[in-house]
């Protein structure tokens, strides 16, 4: 997997587009055109590796690096978001639980784009709870902004973010939402979704 997605934001760092040239797409119809465009994944994990590969050199170090970096700021998302809902001493324990589980290890350790879709979702529910007090309409905005990101990096992550960020809402706020809310709440994801659309 870590081929998967390091060679094509390798050859999308050099400036060749975002495609797959070593994938063997004869015999496999859903593969056609893969070696000419990328279209298999949401893009955006893609597009960020690729940054971390023009600023750090391509390597396995560095695809991994994102990774380590997403688990980090989503252990400390949490945090926040724990904090926010509970006690210091819960949202501490919950942290050190989160850090030490096995599966979650695993995929911070890994150059494949779940934690970095992971921490965007972590962040969209962190940006919700710190605005929601001052504006709802920019925690939602904030909020969802960052959920439609996750999924634009990995579309389960994104549909996990959007779940969580509502139950949330719902539970917190309901009294103050309004119908106008819903349109703010849907603007990021039409327009990544306009933008995906067109790539």
């Amino acid at each position: 997997d870590e081929g998967f997605y390091g060679i094509p934001a390798r050859v999308l760092s050099m400036g060749g587009g975002l495609r797959n040239p070593i994938m063997e797409s004869a015999g496999a119809a859903d593969l056609t055109g893969i070696d000419r465009v990328f279209y298999w994944m949401a893009p955006l994990g893609l597009v960020i590796q690729a940054a971390a590969f023009r600023l750090f050199g391509f390597s396995l170090f560095t695809q991994r690096a994102i990774s380590v970096a997403c688990g980090t700021g989503t252990v400390l998302a949490w945090f926040y978001v724990g904090r926010r809902l509970f006690s210091q001493r819960v949202s501490a324990l919950a942290c050190v639980i989160l850090s030490i589980d096995f599966a979650f290890c695993n995929l911070s350790s890994r150059g494949r784009v779940d934690m970095i879709s992971l921490f965007f979702g972590a962040l969209g529910l962190a940006a919700y709870l710190n605005l929601r007090q001052r504006s709802v309409r920019w925690a939602i905005l904030a909020g969802h902004g960052c959920c439609a990101i996750s999924g634009l990096i990995h579309p389960n992550g994104g549909i996990a973010a959007l779940v969580s960020i509502v139950i949330t809402m719902i539970y917190l706020d309901r009294k103050a939402l309004r119908w106008s809310h819903l349109c703010v709440a849907a603007l990021p994801y039409v327009v990544f979704g306009f933008g995906w659309a067109i790539y």
